[in-house]
């Protein structure tokens, strides 16, 4: 038998006798896992019986526990086994039942105890803590590595089809709530919730994808300009202009320029409602939503992790922002 074992929908069976150990198996990890074999453990773990439900409402119903679709799983499985060592370190023993933990982790986001019934299921019961601990965070930075390469072409594309005076890419911030560190610091304080809070800035380019993600930074010690300054402008091309807030242009008017016509300032408004309309797709998941108390070095995974997944997702058209600005300048060609 091949060390490599493609695991598909209709070998399950198969697939569930290895588990066992009803069959020898090698040390080396499944390079493909297709979306049914996904979405058959999902549905192990949610105690779900697939008759008397359709497929839609199945998948549905995964995605409430899970995040995102038994496809994007089977892709996110597959860039971590072609563009990462995780599974030759850390991940050896990774199955794909532990990718579906981390991703209930983070679309979740509870208690240690509430997250291991949760993915519990009738033949093997809960995870102890500590391995399902260990597991999660380990594939949650691994999938937060996926991030740079994606982003990085998104970036070095971004004048691709930009004209002079076109905006390359708009930015924003974005806060997330923190517990309160003791003794008091003033340095996490947000404006936002009035109370302590991470900042994380997105770079969106024309098309509406992720070329940048900063943070995460404490919201009291590091405004929106400070992060700018400090992390993108140095790698913009002279000359570039972008697109932000009233805050952006205030500070920074040579990067962010007024808009002179009604046209572009609706054009512009799409961009800044684009950021909204990404923001709400990222807090989707409870690690972004809720209170984060895992320290700072796990929530940029978790960013990180959730923007790998929701790139994706609009690259496969599952999501969608729902209008594009670039409209509104073919509008007024016809």
């Amino acid at each position: 038998m091949s060390c490599v074992h493609v695991i598909s929908h209709l070998s399950l069976i198969l697939y569930q006798r290895r588990r066992s150990g009803t069959l020898a198996t090698c040390n080396m990890v499944a390079s493909v896992i297709e979306a049914g074999t996904f979405l058959s453990l999902g549905v192990e773990m949610m105690g779900k019986e697939r008759s008397g439900m359709s497929e839609e409402a199945i998948v549905d119903l995964f995605k409430t526990f899970f995040g995102t679709t038994p496809e994007i799983l089977s892709q996110i499985w597959d860039l971590l086994y072609k563009t990462t060592n995780f599974f030759t370190d850390v991940g050896k023993k990774t199955k794909p039942e532990h990718l579906l933990w981390a991703f209930a982790k983070m679309k979740v986001y509870e208690k240690e105890g509430v997250m291991t019934s949760i993915v519990a299921t009738s033949k093997k019961g809960a995870p102890c803590g500590r391995t399902f601990r260990d597991k999660t965070w380990n594939i949650i930075a691994a999938i937060s590595t996926l991030f740079d390469d994606m982003a990085a072409r998104t970036w070095e594309s971004r004048l691709d089809d930009v004209t002079a005076g076109m905006r390359s890419l708009s930015v924003d911030g974005t806060d997330l709530r923190i517990p309160e560190e003791y003794p008091f610091s003033t340095g996490n304080f947000s404006h936002k919730f009035n109370g302590p809070g991470a900042r994380f800035q997105i770079c969106l380019d024309d098309n509406g994808d992720i070329a940048s993600i900063e943070g995460p930074y404490r919201c009291g010690y590091n405004t929106e300009r400070v992060i700018f300054e400090e992390e993108t402008m140095p790698d913009l091309e002279p000359g570039e202009i972008m697109e932000g807030d009233g805050y952006y242009r205030r500070n920074l008017p040579n990067v962010f320029v007024r808009d002179n016509d009604n046209e572009e300032r609706r054009v512009a408004m799409l961009r800044r409602a684009r950021h909204e309309k990404l923001n709400g797709m990222l807090k989707r998941y409870g690690c972004l939503h809720n209170k984060f108390v895992h320290g700072f070095e796990k929530l940029g995974w978790c960013f990180r992790a959730v923007a790998v997944v929701t790139q994706l997702e609009l690259n496969s058209g599952r999501i969608s922002y729902g209008f594009d600005p670039r409209d509104v300048v073919n509008e007024t060609d016809v």
